[in-house]
């Protein structure tokens, strides 16, 4: 993306590029499901199936685990693209360069 943006000067072609690479994943996915159905289904005792049949809601803690999972992504997502606005329009970083630095925090 930043790349591309710094090639460029779009943000609309950074999207794109990356919209392209995820199309070219779905098809390759596409492509090797047939690998996938061939192997053999793996044998479960009981004791793996009655966990399985577990409701996911009557798991002891699982609302409040859930709740903050989301609310860690949500604040990760925030201060990754916070970090970057903030080094654009405060900082008088060069766009490219910001971007590839919110992608280095988000690659640590």
């Amino acid at each position: 993306m930043a790349w591309m943006i710094g090639l460029t000067s779009h943000w609309q072609n950074g999207y794109r590029l990356v919209s392209f690479v995820q199309f070219f994943l779905v098809a390759l996915l596409a492509l090797t499901l047939p690998l996938w159905k061939r192997s053999e289904p793996i044998q479960q005792n009981d004791s793996q199936e009655l966990q399985s049949q577990t409701p996911l809601f009557q798991i002891p803690g699982i609302l409040a685990n859930l709740i903050a999972f989301f609310a860690y992504c949500a604040l990760e997502l925030s201060a990754g693209l916070w970090f970057a606005s903030y080094l654009v329009q405060i900082r008088k970083v060069a766009p490219q360069t910001a971007s590839a630095w919110a992608a280095s925090y988000y690659s640590a």
